[in-house]
C-alpha cells in the first residue's frame, strides 16, 4: 500500500503497511511472526490499533485512504455480528417446540445468513471480518504462541540444567586431581626428607674410606630425589595459580583469559543489550535517509541475531567492510558522503617531502640531506611555521642509518619496542610534539623501559605503565553507585599509546594500537586490534559530545582518530558522528616503512597520513589562533556559547536562559564485551 514518507516515518510496524495491500489483524500478526518480532497480545493489538489511528490522521476521512482505514477499523470490532450470525439457527428446535416463532426466526436466521454469504461473495474484502481480534482463528493464533513459548521456556531449562551438571562434573574432576597430586608430592617430600637425613646418619657413623662407595651412590639418590622434588613444587605451584590466581579479567578487559564454557549465555548477553539500546532509541531521532531507509533499522534487524560481537553492536559503520552489502547503492553513497573532509598538506612541509622526490638509493638520500634545508638559507627558524617541515628532515635522518645498516635491519622481524624506539617514536610522537597542552602517552612494560629511553634520549615522549583509555574507564563504571570488594572500579582498555590533554581532569582525541607483525588485514590480531580500538575511539567521541553540550552544530565536526600498528605497517582510523544514533568509521589506505630506499614514496604516503592524522586532532586549536579554531575537533570544544557582555552573563545569573542551540542525538554507550571469567 502507498502511503507518504511522513505517514510511513510515524508507523510502529512500518514493513507491514508497505507490503500489504488489504491488512488485516491477522495478516499482521503472522506478518510479525515471521519477522520474529512478535510480542504479547495486548501490545500487538495496541500497535495494530495504533497504525490505523496514525494512517487515518493522515488522510481525510472522505479519501479512498481514509475510508479504506475506516472499514478495516470496523473490521478490526466486528464480533458481535459473528456472534448473531453463528448462534441464531441453534435456537431453532427450541422455537418450533414452544411458543410456536421457531419458524420465524428460522428465517429470519436464514435471511441473515443468505445475505452474509451474497455480501462475502460481491464483496471479498468483508471476509477479514472472520479475522478480528475475537474469532476464532486469532484466539488459536494466541493459543499456538502459549504453547511455542513453554515449550521454548522448557527446551532452554533443559539445556541450562545440562550445562550446569557437566561445568559441575568437570569442575570435581578436576579437584578430585589436585588432591590426588597433592598428596602425592607431599608424600614426595616427606619419603625425600627421610632419606636425607638417614643418609646423614649413616656418613656420620661409617669409615668414610670404606663408605665411599656407597656415599656417591646416596648421593646420586639425593640428586635424584631433589630433582623430582623441585619438579614436584614447580608442578604444585603452576596447579596453585591455577586455582588461586585474582580473577581480574572483569576489570580488565586485555587480560589473558580462557574463554568460558558456556558460551550461550554470552551470546545471549549480547543479543539482549544489543536490543535494549535498539527499544530505547527515540524512532524520530533515527538516521532516516532522503528514500526514507532508517539506518538503524536496517542495522539491527541484520545484526539482532548475531552472537559474535561487532561493531554494528556499538553503532558504527565501517565503511570498510561487509555492511554495504545492506544498502542500495545510493543509500550507501549518501552515507558515505557524511565523513569529514581532509586537509592537504600545507606549502612548507609539501616543499620538505618534494625534495626527496628523486631519492633511489641511501647515497642519493644522504646527499639530499647534507645539501638541501626545509628553510631557505639565513631564515631564522620558526617553530609554529617550520615544525612540520623539520619533522619531515628528521623523519628521513633518522631512516638514512636503517637503509644503510649492512645488516639490513628493516628486513628482520623484531619486537614491538624495537620499531617503537627506532622508527613510530620520530614518525608519530614526534608529529605531534609542538601541539600545545598535549601529551602521547605510551605503554610501556618495565623491562622495555630503559632500552627505549637509551635511544629517545633527545625526543620528550612521555612513557608510562599505565596507559587505559578514561573514557572507557567512565563507560564501564557509569552504574556503579558503592564501593567495596565487589563493587571494584574497572579499568579501561589498554592501550600502546593514548593522545590526551594534559590536564588532571583530561579529555583523550586518539589512540595507537601496535603489533609486532603483520599477518594480514583479516589475521586474527589485526581484526582485534580494530575492534578494541575503533570502541575506544567511539568511547572517546562520546565523552567529548558531553562536554559541548550535544549542540547540533558542534558535534557534526567532531572527529577522534586512531592508528594501528602492526610491524612496518599502520592505518589510521577516523570516527565521527554524522546523524542519529550512528557513528562512521573510516580507514586510510594501509601504509607501511619502506624496507629499502628505492620504495621511499612509500614513506612519502605514510607521512601525509600522519600529518593528516594530526591535522584532525582537536588539541591543534591551542596552537593556533582563534579565526583558524574550525579545523579541528578541540575548537569546537572550545567554541560553545559563552557570555561575553555584561548583559548576557547578567541574564544567566539571574536564571534567565540564552537561547539554546539545536541539540544532536546522543550516541549510545559503546557495547559492553561479555566477561569471561578465568577457571
Amino acid at each position: 500500500m502507498r502511503l507518504t514518507a511522513k505517514c510511513l516515518k510515524s508507523l510502529k510496524c512500518r514493513a507491514f503497511w508497505e507490503t500489504t495491500d488489504i491488512p488485516s489483524l491477522k495478516k499482521f500478526l503472522e506478518f510479525r511472526f515471521l519477522a520474529g518480532d512478535l510480542e504479547s497480545e495486548e501490545i500487538e493489538h495496541y500497535y495494530y490499533t495504533h497504525d490505523l489511528n496514525t494512517i487515518g490522521s493522515h488522510y481525510a476521512e472522505v479519501s479512498d485512504v481514509g475510508q479504506k482505514v475506516l472499514k478495516w477499523k470496523q473490521h478490526f470490532k466486528a464480533s458481535v455480528p459473528i456472534t448473531l450470525l453463528s448462534c441464531s439457527i441453534t435456537n431453532y428446535p427450541a422455537g418450533a417446540a414452544g411458543s410456536g416463532k421457531g419458524p420465524a426466526l428460522c428465517s429470519v436466521a436464514l435471511q441473515r445468513t443468505t445475505l452474509w454469504v451474497r455480501l462475502t461473495k460481491e464483496r471479498p474484502g468483508l471476509s477479514v471480518i472472520f479475522n478480528d481480534k475475537n474469532s476464532k482463528s486469532i484466539r488459536r493464533f494466541w493459543v499456538l504462541q502459549v504453547d511455542r513459548q513453554s515449550k521454548l521456556v522448557e527446551s532452554q531449562t533443559a539445556q541450562q540444567i545440562s550445562e550446569l551438571v557437566t561445568n559441575q562434573y568437570h569442575l570435581a574432576k578436576l579437584q578430585v586431581k589436585t588432591i590426588l597430586h597433592k598428596d602425592t608430592v607431599d608424600h614426595c617430600a616427606a619419603v625425600s626428607k627421610l632419606t636425607k637425613s638417614k643418609v646423614a646418619s649413616a656418613i656420620d657413623k661409617s669409615d668414610p674410606s670404606v663408605h665411599t662407595p656407597s656415599v656417591h651412590a646416596l648421593r646420586k639418590r639425593q640428586i635424584a630425589y631433589d630433582s623430582e622434588e623441585s619438579e614436584s613444587s614447580g608442578t604444585e605451584s603452576a596447579m596453585r595459580k591455577v586455582f588461586n590466581d585474582d580473577d581480574d579479567s572483569e576489570y580488565d578487559e586485555d587480560a589473558a583469559t580462557r574463554p568460558s564454557t558456556n558460551e550461550c549465555n554470552e551470546s545471549s548477553v549480547t543479543r539482549t543489550s544489543f536490543v535494549k539500546t535498539y527499544m530505547e532509541m527515540d524512532h524520530a531521532c533515527k538516521w532516516t535517509l532522503p528514500s526514507g531507509t532508517v539506518v538503524e533499522d536496517i542495522i539491527f534487524s541484520k545484526y539482532k541475531d548475531v552472537d559474535t560481537e561487532s561493531l554494528a553492536h556499538s553503532w558504527i559503520i565501517d565503511l570498510d567492510d561487509e555492511m554495504a552489502s545492506l544498502f542500495s547503492p545510493v543509500d550507501w553513497k549518501e552515507i558515505s558522503s557524511q565523513t569529514l573532509s581532509l586537509p592537504q598538506l600545507d606549502v612548507l612541509t609539501a616543499k620538505s617531502v618534494s625534495r626527496f622526490a628523486k631519492v633511489t638509493t641511501a647515497s642519493g638520500l644522504r646527499e639530499a640531506l647534507e645539501t638541501t634545508s626545509y628553510r631557505l638559507k639565513d631564515e631564522p627558524y620558526d617553530r609554529e611555521k617550520h615544525y612540520d617541515a623539520e619533522w619531515v628532515d628528521l623523519a628521513m635522518r633518522r631512516m638514512l642509518p636503517l637503509f644503510e645498516s649492512p645488516d639490513q635491519l628493516l628486513r628482520k622481524p623484531h619486537l614491538e619496542g624495537w620499531y617503537d624506539s627506532n622508527i613510530w617514536s620520530f614518525i608519530f610522537d614526534y608529529a605531534l610534539q609542538d601541539l600545545k597542552g598535549m601529551e602521547t602517552v605510551r605503554y610501556v612494560p618495565s623491562d622495555r623501559f630503559a632500552c627505549i629511553c637509551a635511544h629517545t634520549s633527545d625526543v620528550l615522549i612521555s612513557y608510562s605503565k599505565e596507559s587505559s583509555s578514561l573514557a572507557t574507564t567512565m563507560r564501564k563504571n557509569r552504574k556503579r553507585v558503592r564501593t567495596g570488594k565487589e563493587d571494584r572500579s574497572k579499568i579501561g582498555r589498554r592501550l600502546d599509546a593514548i593522545v590526551k590533554t594534559d590536564a588532571d581532569a583530561y579529555y583523550e582525541y586518539g589512540a595507537v594500537e601496535v603489533a609486532k607483525s603483520f599477518r594480514g588485514v583479516k589475521s586474527t590480531k589485526w581484526l582485534t586490534d580494530s575492534l578494541k580500538l575503533a570502541k575506544t575511539l567511539h568511547d572517546m567521541l562520546f565523552r567529548l559530545e558531553e562536554l559541548v553540550d550535544h549542540q547540533d552544530s558542534l558535534v557534526k565536526k567532531l572527529r577522534v582518530v586512531g592508528l594501528v600498528n602492526s610491524g612496518l605497517k599502520c592505518q589510521v582510523l577516523r570516527m565521527s558522528h554524522p546523524d542519529g544514533y550512528v557513528c562512521l568509521l573510516e580507514r586510510d589506505e594501509l601504509v607501511e616503512v619502506p624496507t629499502v630506499v628505492e620504495n621511499l614514496r612509500d614513506l612519502f604516503k605514510l607521512l601525509k597520513s600522519i600529518w593528516q592524522m594530526k591535522m584532525s586532532y582537536s588539541l591543534l586549536c591551542f596552537a593556533l589562533e582563534w579565526e583558524r579554531m574550525n579545523m579541528d575537533c578541540e575548537a569546537v570544544v572550545n567554541s560553545r556559547h559563552i557570555p561575553k557582555t555584561e548583559k548576557e552573563l547578567f541574564t544567566e545569573l539571574t536564571g534567565g536562559s540564552l537561547k539554546s542551540p539545536p541539540r544532536a542525538t546522543s550516541i549510545p554507550w559503546s557495547f559492553d564485551t561479555p566477561t569471561k571469567r578465568k577457571y
